[in-house]
């Protein structure tokens, strides 16, 4: 798990490659097994953009619904420029919110001829 954390850090910009590579290191016993995790465990930010945030095909913004109880909730919508109907996805996104791979992907299916949301974090969280 904390190899997961080291990673998120990592890809997220709290720390350094140097820093990802030196802790990997101490956690994986070795400096060949922590350069490797780096290349397998997943691409950095430098990757992850296919499609431009402000490509000139697609209308892309924040919105925000308003929930049952009143509380409004954040998300990211984004679709092909131009008028008609066209086919809709709702992409829950996974436990790190609307990441920038995320919107990437968004885009990527908004290019492909859908329109595309994805809702926030859940403003309320009930666990039963």
């Amino acid at each position: 798990m904390a190899q997961r954390d080291e990673l998120t850090e990592n890809q997220s910009g709290r720390i350094s490659r140097r820093e990802f590579i030196q802790k990997s290191a101490i956690l994986s016993g070795s400096l060949a097994a922590a350069t490797t995790l780096v290349d397998t465990l997943g691409a950095g930010p430098a990757y992850a953009a296919q499609v431009d945030a402000s490509d000139p095909g697609l209308i892309s913004s924040d919105v925000q619904f308003a929930s049952t109880d009143g509380t409004s909730v954040g998300g990211y919508l984004t679709r092909p420029k131009g008028d008609g109907p066209l086919p809709a996805i709702v992409v829950i996104h996974e436990n790190q919110g609307q990441t920038d791979h995320i919107r990437d992907v968004a885009r990527r299916l908004a290019k492909a001829g859908y329109v595309r949301v994805s809702p926030g974090p859940a403003v309320k969280t009930r666990w039963y």
